[in-house]
């Protein structure tokens, strides 16, 4: 349900109610509030392990290196929905991107890095076909460049007709520093989300993670109708 918003209001976002205000391209909107399963993956599982560890690893560290998190927040600072920047605190910060680096299977760093800057996926093409049960993905750059990570994500198969992607993401695959375009997807996915069913719409999703700092970069995402 599309809404008008008050002169004085740029844009809301957020839960209201039952309801779930978000912005698209026709403008804001309110759908419905839905509560999303808790299926405990083990993929799930892992991630709160690791957030775990890092919360108690935080407390063992030197009060020196505690204090490097600390002054660093500013460097590692996001934007909100709304744009506004959300500062971290020393601690989140350290659980934050540590946690992205045990993603990509690199060991946590103990003082806070100097920020640099994470390199951009410049490309994303899947395809898929029920006929061989093929899924490949080409990307760019290629090779993945040095010191980076590709996190591979996928939804599993739904109606060509439903478009809403937010959330539905599972990470299925790595694409670790040199490794080259396109990338055999067919095993990873079918292992995680069955076979292969034409018509059925995929959505993919690239993340670049930066493997000294554990930053983040821009996702970019592609979707995809399986092939006869």
């Amino acid at each position: 349900m599309k809404i008008n918003l008050a002169p004085w209001v740029s844009a809301v976002s957020g839960k209201i109610g039952n309801s779930v205000a978000s912005n698209g391209a026709g403008g804001q909107y309110l759908r419905a509030r839905v509560i999303p399963s808790n299926p405990q993956s083990t993929a799930q599982n892992l991630k709160r392990s690791s957030i775990t560890s890092l919360s108690q690893a935080w407390r063992d560290l030197t009060q020196t290196q505690r204090d490097s998190w600390i002054n660093a927040v500013d460097s590692f600072k996001s934007k909100g929905v709304l744009g506004a920047d959300i500062i971290p605190s020393g601690i989140n910060a350290y659980i934050k991107l540590n946690a992205n680096l045990a993603e990509v299977g690199v060991a946590a760093n103990a003082t806070a890095p100097t920020p640099v800057a994470v390199e951009a996926v410049t490309s994303l093409t899947p395809t898929a076909a029920e006929t061989g049960q093929t899924f490949s993905v080409a990307f760019g750059p290629s090779p993945v460049p040095a010191d980076t990570a590709f996190i591979l994500s996928a939804s599993a198969q739904v109606s060509p007709g439903a478009l809403f992607a937010k959330g539905t993401y599972r990470q299925v695959s790595l694409l670790d520093a040199a490794d080259t375009t396109p990338e055999d997807f067919a095993a990873a996915y079918i292992a995680r989300f069955g076979a292969l069913v034409a018509g059925k719409r995929i959505n993919v999703q690239l993340v670049p993670v930066s493997k000294t700092t554990g930053q983040k970069g821009q996702a970019v995402t592609a979707t995809l109708l399986v092939g006869a």
